[in-house]
């Protein structure tokens, strides 16, 4: 799965070791190419861009924060650039907005991305859902962590 010039491209970016064997289980399972890394041929001139989708409402506001600033991190020591649809949604419309307003503030940002990662899943939480499905209709890259 991995060529030479993917190892280079691994070793020169320093992609955490458990990112790599994350991206790899999941490229074997799933019969995907390793060039899903956000680091590897046809991708050096620019860095992918994650969404991070995980559900928000009816949970504690510190739980929330927590879960995306580790994804975040994450994603940001893989080196993706990084879309925070948590933090672009408080900086927009605070923490009171309704449900509503904050999806039509992350659908145009979903648009724009490579892949989305979704973490901290909620099989009922509607908001997941609607970025699962514009995902999968755009050809957006899904992740499950």
């Amino acid at each position: 799965f991995f060529s030479f010039s993917d190892m280079i491209d691994i070793v020169d970016k320093k992609i955490p070791a458990k990112i790599v064997f994350e991206w790899y289980d999941y490229c074997l399972e799933t019969e995907k190419s390793i060039s899903l890394l956000p680091y590897t041929k046809g991708a050096r001139h620019r860095k992918k861009k994650v969404y991070l989708s995980a559900p928000i409402s009816g949970k504690k506001q510190s739980e929330v924060i927590y879960q995306f600033m580790v994804a975040e991190s994450q994603a940001k020591q893989a080196g993706y650039d990084v879309v925070n649809t948590l933090t672009k949604g408080v900086e927009a419309l605070g923490w009171s907005a309704n449900w509503i307003d904050y999806m039509k503030l992350d659908i145009p940002l979903l648009a724009t991305c490579d892949c989305i990662w979704f973490f901290s899943g909620d099989p009922d939480s509607k908001g997941v859902a609607i970025e699962r499905a514009i995902a999968n209709n755009f050809g957006i890259k899904t992740i499950e962590l």
